[in-house]
């Protein structure tokens, strides 16, 4: 669906009711212009952290969480064999 709306002179636009729904947009949220590959332009919403923490538990339920011990055991390795690496 295509939407042509007026420019005002201080570049301000009103993005179409149906495309704020399809996005999710409501009053005070931010928007990302995005470049695609053939030099268009497409709209969306800049998450915020609320929005990645929602995702987050939504992708997480059910799943263990690890402990502040655990994280830090698994960075540890991860810096060794890191470190063990560039000796190879």
């Amino acid at each position: 669906m295509e939407t042509a709306n007026i420019l005002t002179s201080k570049g301000t636009t009103t993005i179409p009711k149906h495309v704020r729904d399809e996005l999710g947009l409501k009053s005070g949220d931010k928007v990302r212009f995005v470049k695609n590959s053939k030099g268009s332009y497409g709209i969306e919403k800049e998450l915020t952290l609320e929005d990645i923490q929602r995702m987050n538990a939504k992708l997480t339920k059910g799943i263990p969480r690890m402990t502040k011990e655990e994280l830090h055991e698994g960075m540890a390795q991860q810096a060794i064999d890191r470190y063990n690496r560039s000796f190879e």
